[in-house]
């Protein structure tokens, strides 16, 4: 039952990490649409690059977590 909770969660970690680097590469219509405002306010995208960076490094630590939980649980 636990194993099945770390592993969904460890899938919804998994997506948000990607989505957070599509919007930090702009590869996504959400983030293009994010960049060119923070563009046509700031002139430069310097915040949202901050926060995105941010969040990258957080969702990144909280799935390498969720992974060594779910070995450790598989076993």
């Amino acid at each position: 039952m636990l194993l099945t909770i770390v592993m969904i969660v460890l899938v919804l970690v998994a997506g948000a990490t990607m989505l957070v680097i599509l919007l930090q590469t702009g590869n996504v219509g959400l983030g293009a649409s994010i960049m060119g405002a923070s563009s046509q306010m700031y002139g430069k995208k310097k915040g949202l690059d901050e926060v995105l960076e941010r969040a990258t490094m957080v969702l990144g630590a909280l799935l390498m977590v969720l992974v060594l939980v779910a070995v450790r649980l598989w076993r």
